[in-house]
């Protein structure tokens, strides 16, 4: 019999949550982003889960190998082509 149990985070995209400026180069000047910060943003969660049994029998001559398992992703940022997209699951 088998057991395991994950759970691992992930960051988000860099300067997401806190907003920066671009360099525009027709007027010269530094312009802030016109994205706005997703201050309240948690980083992607992923919590997963496994149970299995692996039984032989008659000499060998059959095995049984039977698993369950589960996982559950929270928090998602989803990148769009331009634009951020904050979904949660």
């Amino acid at each position: 019999m088998r057991a395991s149990y994950s759970d691992v985070a992930s960051a988000f995209d860099r300067f997401l949550s806190n907003p920066s400026y671009h360099f525009n180069n027709q007027t010269h000047l530094w312009e802030k982003s016109n994205i706005a910060p997703l201050e309240h943003m948690k980083p992607e969660n992923t919590r997963s889960w496994e149970l299995g049994l692996n039984s032989k029998f008659l000499n060998n001559t059959i095995n049984l190998d039977v698993t369950l398992y589960r996982s559950n992703t929270y928090n998602q940022t989803i990148y769009g082509k331009n634009k951020y997209i904050f979904v949660v699951f």
